[in-house]
């Protein structure tokens, strides 16, 4: 009799989890907009920054990411006039070649470095910033890279972030 009773009370023990479990799926599926479910989708096609931190005095960009074969802007900046400034950059690829580049100009094929090369070994070069917007990108096979990168003698500059001048950051839900 006592078993039977063991038997019976974790049959409704399970009976109840289920039954709790089903309430939290909505019956009506169409109550999510369309719109979200196909961002969730298309999300792992684009660039994966996992994080990103864009300061001034020196201009630096500093992030981390899962590279990709399509170009991802990771630095913004506005300058007044023509000038020439350096690049000077540090990053860890997994051994993977990556490249930066200015979005419709130059490019520049940085070796690939070890997580140890990642603040002990610096790269500079000299780039030209145009008149306007100039912005930095990255590409690479699939390897993950963290960089930091620094504008060092930059003149001229009005603005310099992380997305495009007058970009308005919608909050995060749920914060």
């Amino acid at each position: 009799m006592k078993k039977e009773h063991c038997v019976l009370i974790l049959i409704c023990c399970f009976l109840m989890a289920a039954c709790g479990r089903l309430e939290d799926i909505p019956e009506d599926l169409s109550a999510f907009p369309e719109t979200e479910r196909k961002e969730t989708a298309e999300t792992p096609a684009g660039p994966q920054f996992e994080t990103l931190t864009v300061a001034d005095d020196p201009i630096t960009a500093e992030f981390s990411l899962t590279t990709r074969q399509e170009p991802a802007a990771f630095l913004y900046v506005a300058v007044e006039e023509d000038c020439t400034t350096t690049v000077n950059c540090t990053y860890a690829s997994q051994d993977q070649p990556v490249t930066v580049c200015l979005a419709g100009g130059e490019s520049w094929e940085l070796q690939g470095a070890s997580e140890e090369a990642y603040g002990a070994i610096w790269s500079n070069w000299p780039v030209t910033l145009r008149q306007g917007e100039n912005v930095f990108c990255i590409t690479g096979g699939g390897s993950f890279c963290r960089m930091r990168l620094e504008l060092l003698d930059a003149v001229g500059v009005s603005y310099a972030g992380a997305f495009p001048e007058g970009t308005e950051l919608q909050p995060l839900e749920g914060m």
